[in-house]
């Protein structure tokens, strides 16, 4: 057999041994506690935002990844989503996920803060689904016990006697009897959606989008609805009052 012929079967044989991976799918993580007394927060989070990226029908992968429960941890945390090269967008929710160090630990990974928790955008790649106008709301409040979504914890709450004077100051609101029934037959211990959920889900229809192109900070559509965005904030977000009803269950207040 001639030299050439050895040659063109070695190159036969290399080709066929050759494994072609198809390039790994956008991965949209998700900072929250997932542990600890505020994991409610991080679980509620995640149940809609699977919902979200079926809903979708996008190759992207969502990561869930617990903040550690303290505000090193999490901005240890944010670093290491920026370093991996898959991640295209963060969710952010809980008072350690969305502070400004963490904010700042993620370069200039796009990321959605989902709810008030006290925070703020602090970099043009961020975007906060809530009202700038909660602090103020939540300081003129007049009720005995009032705040913003970190007083929405049923593991705080359940400490409480039912009070009409328990008032969260929110953008959220309570799901709708549809969501909350697709939220439900996710499984068997599903736990109730709270008022987070259903922004949540919009807030992964978002980031599936920017995963899949250039993020567009100015505004963004979440199925029907559409967010305008101005410096990060959420354009004409509401400011609602929610408070436990007798069932335990969040309503609206007038």
């Amino acid at each position: 057999m001639g030299v050439r012929r050895w040659a063109l079967l070695a190159l036969a044989l290399v080709s066929a041994c050759t494994v072609v991976r198809a390039p790994a799918p956008p991965v949209i993580a998700l900072l929250a506690p997932f542990e600890g007394e505020w994991r409610e927060v991080g679980y509620n989070a995640l149940y809609s935002a699977r919902m979200a990226l079926s809903d979708a029908g996008e190759a992207s992968q969502l990561l869930a990844v617990d903040d550690g429960g303290t505000y090193e941890a999490a901005a240890s945390h944010a670093r290491a989503l920026a370093g991996n090269s898959s991640v295209r967008v963060v969710i952010l929710l809980g008072p350690f996920a969305t502070h400004a160090h963490t904010q700042s630990a993620l370069n200039d990974l796009p990321a959605i803060i989902v709810g008030g928790w006290g925070a703020r955008p602090t970099r043009p790649n961020v975007v906060q689904l809530a009202s700038p106008d909660l602090p103020d709301a939540v300081a003129a409040a007049d009720a005995e016990l009032h705040g913003d979504e970190r007083l929405m914890l049923a593991y705080s709450l359940r400490m409480l006697p039912h009070s009409a004077d328990v008032v969260v100051y929110t953008s959220g609101s309570p799901a709708s009897e549809a969501f909350a029934a697709r939220y439900a037959r996710q499984g068997a211990f599903v736990p109730q959606p709270n008022p987070l959920a259903m922004l949540v889900y919009d807030a992964a229809l978002i980031a599936s989008q920017w995963s899949a192109g250039a993020p567009d900070f100015s505004s963004a559509s979440a199925g029907a609805r559409t967010y305008r965005f101005s410096s990060g904030y959420w354009l004409d977000a509401p400011v609602n009052r929610l408070t436990l009803n007798a069932a335990g269950y969040w309503e609206m207040m007038p």
